[in-house]
């Protein structure tokens, strides 16, 4: 009853506000269809318990939690984080284990900057997301895991953001073995933390688990040539360069050279945002930008890129499928050629 009396008088304000509904259009008119169809929810939801006892009282608690949610959501999408906030905290008030209003009060921590908050609210939703899962699945095929996942990914971010290294690797690498395909990509995340603490060798490993693409390539190259790895580092790099060659450009601070692209992954514009994102990786690696340098510019390597515009690919680069062994085995020569003129 309390929240129909509340969508009564939400509705009244807007057609003091607005005039009769015939008239309304545009935002007031969305505003006016989402009470009116609150009021039809929660009659509906009256009904039913009047009806039927204690199914009527769970639909209209059901209700009730959807309602409150859309508030907020509402809030959030114009941004209006404050408002938001003081939505879900007061529905908590009455519903306190409900896992989505965990997730969304990390949301908008989060685009406060207030990572250790966030960290706090996703950890928790992620805790009663878990518990409601059905048999422990934690599989997009259910609500439960669906928030379960969001809530983890969200605690790794915040975690990598406050500096707290180790867990955050431990809850990306929770996400990549459950082997959802959305969250393969956290093994690449998980390399990149190991590799800024230092561990190029568990980056690697983390590295050739992640899905290929050119931010993977490149990554790997730099770990490889960290562990004295240089053949194989020369290898992967030659492979960057075919997937992008823009980001070695732009970290050797050459001009871009115009080249055919087959979207975003091999554009300028992921380019710039690899070496924006993984700077702090790369700001220190002269040795390596050095090896890179030479490695590009090889004869051999330019060639083969100028064959990968025209012809059939030389140089495997990058894709679902992994390179097979013969075309390894292509790259493989081709790094031992640049590794004995980079050592000469």
């Amino acid at each position: 009853m309390k929240a129909l009396l509340e969508l009564l008088d939400q509705l009244l304000y807007v057609l003091e506000e607005h005039g009769e509904v015939e008239s309304l259009d545009g935002a007031p008119s969305a505003e006016a269809r989402r009470v009116l169809e609150g009021l039809a929810r929660e009659a509906l939801a009256m009904a039913q318990a009047l009806k039927g006892g204690a199914a009527g009282s769970d639909v209209t608690e059901s209700a009730r939690r959807e309602e409150l949610l859309q508030r907020a959501l509402e809030a959030i999408s114009q941004a209006r984080w404050q408002d938001a906030e003081g939505v879900l905290q007061a529905a908590l008030g009455e519903f306190p284990e409900h896992d989505e209003y965990y997730n969304h009060l990390g949301l908008v921590a989060w685009e406060r900057g207030d990572m250790s908050r966030a960290e706090v609210y996703y950890a928790r939703a992620a805790e009663l997301a878990f518990s409601g899962a059905s048999d422990g699945d934690v599989s997009f095929s259910s609500g439960a895991g669906r928030n379960y996942l969001r809530a983890l990914e969200g605690r790794a971010l915040c975690l990598y953001q406050l500096g707290r290294f180790d867990e955050a690797i431990e809850v990306f690498e929770t996400l990549a073995y459950t082997n959802v395909p959305e969250y393969q990509g956290c093994y690449y995340l998980a390399g990149e933390v190991h590799h800024l603490c230092g561990r190029p060798a568990q980056a690697i490993d983390r590295y050739q688990l992640a899905p290929i693409e050119p931010s993977v390539l490149y990554n790997q190259a730099l770990a490889r040539f960290q562990s004295d790895e240089f053949e194989e580092s020369a290898a992967v790099f030659i492979r960057a360069f075919a997937s992008n060659l823009a980001i070695a450009e732009l970290l050797l601070g050459e001009p871009l050279s115009a080249r055919e692209m087959n979207g975003y992954l091999s554009s300028p514009m992921y380019a710039e945002d690899f070496v924006e994102a993984c700077r702090p990786l790369w700001h220190a690696a002269q040795e390596a930008l050095d090896f890179m340098r030479r490695c590009v510019s090889h004869p051999l390597v330019r060639q083969s890129l100028d064959m990968t515009e025209c012809s059939e690919p030389i140089v495997p680069g990058w894709g679902d499928q992994r390179p097979g062994s013969e075309e390894l085995a292509r790259v493989r020569d081709l790094a031992q050629r640049v590794l004995e003129r980079c050592t000469h």
